[in-house]
This record gives structure tokens, sequence and C-alpha cells, in this order.
């Protein structure tokens, strides 16, 4: 066997045990972060991920979240997940 080819047995298999240790969340953080990907509100994205990663939420309701909380308003909806997130107030529309 060659040296390259232990050399690049060994490249792969580090990037395989990193793959491992990623989750989607932190994945995706890495693409915004790395300048490869170019997402509207990066910082709402990213806090959305971290939210995502942190609660048993939805994403979409993770990334609502996080535009509330960077716009400081509260949320009007029925779904008690926003009531895991400390920093946002959520308010149930039908006791108004």
């Amino acid at each position: 066997m060659m040296r390259s080819d232990v050399a690049c047995r060994r490249r792969s298999s580090r990037r395989a045990n990193y793959r491992k240790l990623l989750t989607p969340a932190d994945a995706i953080r890495d693409l915004i972060t790395g300048c490869r990907l170019k997402v509207p509100l990066e910082e709402v994205t990213l806090a959305a991920l971290e939210r995502f990663k942190a609660q048993p939420v939805d994403f979409s309701d993770a990334l609502v979240a996080a535009i509330a909380a960077h716009h400081g308003v509260p949320i009007a909806s029925f779904d008690r997940d926003f009531d895991r997130f400390k920093d946002v107030k959520r308010f149930d529309p039908s006791r108004r």
C-alpha cells in the first residue's frame, strides 16, 4: 500500500467521525458561518438553530420564536411549545 493511500484513508476516517458528531442543526450553522450559504437575517437564523437544538420543538417554532425575540414582539398562538422559550411571550388569541 502506498503512503498516499494511507493518508487518504486517515483523512476520510476523520471526516466520517466528524460528521457523526454533527447534528443537522450544527451542520447548517457551519454552512452559514463558513460563508458558504447566505441566508436572510443570519443572526436570527443562527439563534433559531440554537433554540432548535436546545428544546424539543419543530424548527419552524424555533424560527418564529427567534424572530419574535429579535423584534421584541409577543406571539399569538395556541401552540404551547412557545412557552418553552423564556425570552418570548405567547398569548392565546381566544382569550383576548
